[in-house]
């Protein structure tokens, strides 16, 4: 397929015992992030999405979480650095091949 969609989740960090409304209980919660991307060639992509979401780890309930406040306290997220860049790079390599092409004479700019 030439383009498409996909998601994947990464596990930012463990925040420790919290109350879960679900289980009524303290348990242990994680922060995850979860993001959808567009891809062209399936390795040129770009995210379109990113929702962070605490979650319990008993249950699975979980709550989405402010961008700002999970960078502030982490960093930024760990996106493979195709997924977050490749659409950039697939331009480039595009750009990069029209020149090459009207520098050599196999695109005549006529």
């Amino acid at each position: 397929m030439i383009f498409g969609t996909g998601s994947d989740t990464i596990r930012i960090a463990s925040l420790g015992e919290l109350h879960c409304p679900v289980c009524e209980k303290d348990r242990t919660f994680t922060l995850y992030l979860h993001y959808e991307y567009l891809h062209a060639l399936v390795i040129f992509a770009a995210v379109n999405d990113k929702e962070y979401v605490e979650t319990c780890d008993i249950c699975s309930y979980g709550e989405s979480i402010d961008e700002q406040t999970v960078i502030a306290e982490h960093g930024k997220p760990p996106i493979p650095f195709m997924r977050r860049f490749g659409c950039l790079i697939y331009v480039v390599v595009v750009v990069m091949l029209i020149v090459a092409g009207l520098m050599t004479g196999v695109l005549s700019p006529e």
